[in-house]
């Protein structure tokens, strides 16, 4: 979910989840961090921002959106031949093909806590510290599998499952300078490693085996612990 591969230290307020981050131009103080660095050589009178607490959260995923609930919602999908009124109607399939492609349906979720008074700015600079939590959580594609099949035609499920947590401290310092017609911006950044917890997807396999009379499965993972 959160896009700071580009967009660094982000700091969402209000007016920029309501614009859907078309927030650019009008970035204020720190918030500016992330969005346009270069709006802080514009603050009027060199105003002192200092933010006390914060929360910032945010949730993804590689297949839910609004566009695709709305496509599925209220309708039947059906596999090839399954369809009586259309025997090439293969919505069901292609809906599989797609998390199989993506690996399984992921989830990622993140978690900002600003540092309380360390995050502020002055006139043209400011000062941003982040407490970051991070994690990605793919489902196996066997689950799927089932859910969309049942064990009939799928009778050896993959049901390999990926996490991966982990937490970093990111300290910023950003500057702007002014000039005639145009101003230039940038943040020097520190990333902290706390923790990180994940499997090793190399090494980790597990699978479901099913038929009329018996139901059995084996597994092994390896965690990594940093």
């Amino acid at each position: 979910m959160i896009q700071n591969i580009v967009l660094g230290q982000i700091k969402r307020d209000p007016r920029s989840v309501a614009m859907a981050n078309a927030y650019g131009t009008i970035a204020d103080g720190y918030f500016a961090v992330g969005y346009n660095p270069a709006m802080l050589a514009y603050q009027q009178d060199k105003p002192f921002m200092l933010q006390l607490f914060g929360i910032d959260m945010g949730i993804g995923g590689n297949f839910i959106s609004l566009q695709n609930l709305n496509s599925l919602s209220g309708d039947t999908i059906y596999a090839a031949g399954e369809n009586p009124k259309n025997p090439h109607d293969d919505s069901k399939d292609r809906l599989f093909r797609q998390f199989d492609d993506a690996g399984g349906l992921a989830f990622r979720q993140d978690f900002h806590l600003p540092m309380p008074i360390i995050n502020y700015s002055s006139g043209n600079m400011a000062f941003t510290s982040n407490l970051v939590w991070m994690s990605n959580l793919v489902f196996p594609i066997g689950i799927l599998e089932l859910l969309f099949y049942g064990n009939g035609r799928r009778p050896n499920m993959d049901m390999t499952f990926n996490v991966e947590v982990f937490g970093v401290n990111e300290l910023g310092f950003t500057f702007a300078v002014p000039y005639d017609r145009f101003a230039l911006g940038a943040t020097v950044k520190y990333l902290q490693g706390l923790f990180y917890f994940g499997v090793d997807p190399d090494s980790s396999r597990a699978n479901l085996v099913t038929s009329d009379y018996h139901l059995y499965g084996s597994g092994k993972y390896l965690f990594r612990f940093g």
